[in-house]
């Protein structure tokens, strides 16, 4: 759960875009109909080898199949975790900041805020022609903190997410706002 401050009001939530999350689950798609196919072209050959060999007794289509599941349910595992990854990895802009939420397997979650007001420099990259197409891209910003520029990578609308950026930085920059220092708050302008 993100605790907001007092005046703080939330702006929206950036995912990356959905054609990445897409391509994943196309190469889980692929990858699980590749024994299927290997079994459609070379079953009447391997078959008969197995059955000669005497290794699996009794129903030998029932073992493969058996099998198959179990590579199956390792695929849908696979995409179950990609899902995750892609659901949980957020950033989140509010009126003050920027909130960097990276999810790192499942249990594993790290997260890194910005303030808006030490933003020094905001860069989009539409790296493709494709990019251009579906309309993703990332962002570079550049603050004055110690971990001084972090990225945005492979999100969507990223002129749109860069416009309200800076837009919120103008702002924090224009208006005094309440800095908590020690449990005391200080009314301090921004320069």
């Amino acid at each position: 759960m993100i605790d907001f401050a007092e005046n703080e009001t939330y702006v929206r939530t950036v995912r990356r875009h959905w054609i990445f999350f897409a391509a994943e689950v196309a190469f889980f798609i692929f990858t699980a109909l590749i024994p299927l196919g290997l079994y459609l072209f070379f079953g009447n050959d391997v078959v008969p080898l197995i059955v000669k060999s005497s290794i699996i007794a009794g129903n030998l289509n029932g073992f493969l199949l058996f099998c198959y599941s179990i590579y199956l349910l390792f695929i849908w595992f696979g995409v179950w975790l990609e899902w995750t990854d892609f659901h949980l990895d957020i950033w989140v802009l509010t009126n003050q900041r920027i909130i960097d939420i990276e999810q790192n397997g499942l249990f594993n979650r790290k997260i890194s805020e910005y303030r808006l007001d030490m933003i020094q420099d905001v860069t989009v990259v539409i790296p493709s022609f494709i990019a251009t197409i579906f309309h993703f891209g990332n962002i570079s910003i550049h603050t004055a903190s110690d971990r001084s520029k972090f990225d945005f990578s492979r999100i969507a609308n990223p002129e749109k997410v860069r416009d309200d950026i800076m837009s919120f930085h103008h702002s924090a920059l224009d208006n005094p706002r309440d800095v908590n220092i020690s449990n005391s708050t200080v009314k301090q302008p921004f320069v």
